[in-house]
């Protein structure tokens, strides 16, 4: 027996959609799944080990062949380092990726990563297996109150039904279509709760195994996945694109740029050149790292600066675009800013911890070049030009002289090989980029500045290495690696070159800037918590090649050198705690 066009099933259980044959509903059921994934561009899926979540997996390692060998499958055996490894895949490729767990507390291993991108607008596609109703709230082995468990922190939540012949597979369809809909428009994570009954395997190549016999066909699956189309208008909220293009603009003013792609970047910094005006490039505006008169590099140390804090003054107006600034001088300034100050994104979330712009959505494409607005850069931006090269000879005189983690930065900055990846650290690594670093090749940076957690980053910076086939460095700080240990295992299989620096001080010395008024006992023990520990011995364990730099030379030496190797390495670079904070304010009292 079968439907119409060969699908249907025969009387010893056996399903056929499109041509191929499944076993059980359950199988049908997670291959509908999977092609709804592939329909809306995910083809990457990170998978963690698991019972509940076979049926699933089976599906996908099924589809990958089959359907498009193009289709990449990862597996990790840490749920929360998948999540993250998940995140750096869709922040560099900007597609959204999904991730297959088994039921109960892997699914709470997700929520860091899971938090991450909904603050960072990565589009996440969450497949949780869970158990039936019946199995919850009763004892039932690894069984948890899960479908609603990450609330707001996704900006879209769908309970699938347990697999059933009773339920039209375009109702399924849509119900899922809708929802990888708002992980790609809406720019966040979705979370798709999957229960599965027993028997969770079907039958291999039509012999034995348990299987879900019917004798009459309930449903009909001809030609459905060909048919189903959906009407992307009907499910956009109304937008009215804003042409920045056709206002008008005083002489003096400044564009801020917070995280941006690279497109949105080079939009950005078409529109200051046509305005004229300075651009003030966070780290990860995907413009710090360019050399351009129109960017002012080193502003977060210029604006310690009286002087430059004098001339901000006639500052007239402020275009920001993106948000999640790194420098905590420019988030104060900008707290105390005056005039006009407009911030626009590219969705509605608001990103203005001032809570003194005007919020405005943008569609990034409206900065087309428009002759009328072709003006010669403004005296601030000349002014900020001479500065910031001024700033960079001083801080090359007073910080470089002897081997600290500035003189590591900055070196690693100039060293970088064109092609390759930054991955910046949150803490201290971070805030030493926005420093110091020196702009050369204008290469991509990434970094998890959603919520700014110290877990994950390993992950998430392996995740992005995998889409460039060039390279990524990672410079990041020694507590925030021993966070994220197990993720060794996912970079030591990377076929490219991938460099970890950390830089180990021996605890959090980012409390030394934070945490001044602590006594010193109380600082050292509850804030810096120094753990005496060092990498080679964890390198050795996962089959990294390790380094230990004790001079800028050696440094140099095994960062080049590491650079040429397509496989995973680490440099430790090993310095006393409060060093960083003693050289900078140095620099602030001389240059204030």
């Amino acid at each position: 027996m079968g439907g119409a066009g060969g699908e249907g099933f025969d009387t010893v259980g056996s399903f056929f959609v499109n041509g191929q044959s499944f076993s059980t509903i359950t199988e049908v059921w997670c291959h509908l799944i999977l092609n709804a994934l592939y329909r809306q561009g995910v083809r990457d899926i990170c998978i963690a080990p698991g019972s509940r979540s076979a049926p699933l997996v089976l599906a996908a390692a099924r589809y990958h062949p089959q359907q498009d060998p193009k289709m990449r499958l990862h597996c990790h055996f840490d749920e929360r380092g998948l999540g993250f490894f998940a995140l750096g895949i869709a922040k560099a490729s900007q597609c959204p990726v999904g991730l297959i767990t088994t039921s109960g507390t892997a699914v709470a291993n997700l929520y860091p990563a899971v938090i991450e991108a909904f603050e960072s607008n990565c589009p996440l596609v969450l497949l949780t297996a869970d158990r039936p109703d019946e199995s919850l709230n009763c004892g039932a082995n690894q069984a948890i109150n899960q479908g609603t468990l990450f609330g707001e922190n996704v900006v879209s939540t769908c309970q699938l039904p347990v697999p059933s012949e009773d339920i039209a597979a375009k109702n399924l369809e849509q119900k899922i279509h809708h929802t990888l809909w708002a992980a790609r428009e809406l720019k966040g994570p979705v979370h798709i709760n999957c229960p599965f009954r027993e028997p969770l395997y079907g039958k291999k190549n039509g012999k034995g195994g348990d299987t879900e016999s019917r004798t009459d066909p309930t449903v009909d699956f001809s030609n459905y996945l060909n048919s189903a189309r959906y009407d992307e208008n009907e499910l956009a909220p109304h937008r009215i694109p804003r042409a920045l293009k056709d206002e008008l603009f005083p002489d003096n003013g400044i564009i801020i740029a917070g995280q941006l792609t690279c497109r949105q970047a080079n939009q950005v910094l078409d529109f200051a050149k046509q305005l004229g005006w300075p651009i003030f490039a966070d780290i990860n505006s995907q413009l710090r790292l360019v050399v351009d008169p129109m960017i002012v590099h080193h502003h977060a140390l210029l604006l310690l600066k009286t002087e430059i804090q004098e001339q901000l003054k006639s500052v007239e107006q402020i275009i920001q675009f993106g948000g999640r600034l790194t420098s905590k001088p420019l988030t104060q300034w900008l707290d105390h800013y005056q005039g006009n100050y407009r911030l626009y994104n590219d969705s509605e979330k608001n990103l203005d911890p001032t809570h003194r712009a005007t919020r405005l959505e943008i569609d990034f494409t409206t900065l087309a070049i428009n002759p009328k607005l072709n003006k010669s850069p403004s005296e601030l931006s000349a002014y900020f030009s001479q500065q910031s090269s001024t700033a960079f000879a001083s801080l090359d005189e007073s910080l470089f002289r002897e081997y600290n983690e500035l003189a590591v930065v900055r070196n690693l900055s100039l060293l970088l090989p064109e092609k390759m990846a930054l991955f910046a650290g949150n803490s201290l690594s971070i805030r030493m980029l926005e420093w110091v670093a020196q702009a050369k090749s204008g290469n991509p940076v990434y970094c998890n500045r959603g919520a700014s957690g110290i877990d994950g980053l390993l992950a998430t910076a392996v995740g992005c290495g995998l889409q460039h086939q060039d390279g990524l460095t990672l410079l990041i700080g020694d507590t925030s690696l021993l966070h994220d240990l197990n993720s060794l295992a996912l970079a030591r299989d990377l076929k490219r070159p991938f460099v970890i620096v950390v830089l180990n001080n021996d605890g959090g010395s980012i409390f030394d800037l934070v945490a001044q008024q602590a006594e010193a006992s109380v600082k050292e023990r509850f804030f810096r918590c120094p753990h005496g520990l060092q990498f080679s011995a964890v390198s050795t364990m996962f089959g990294i090649a390790y380094t230990q730099a004790e001079t800028l030379v050696e440094f140099e030496h095994s960062y080049r050198q590491a650079c040429q190797k397509p496989e995973c390495s680490l440099i430790e670079v090993n310095v006393a705690a409060g060093q960083t904070v003693k050289l900078m304010k140095l620099f602030t009292e001389a240059k204030a």
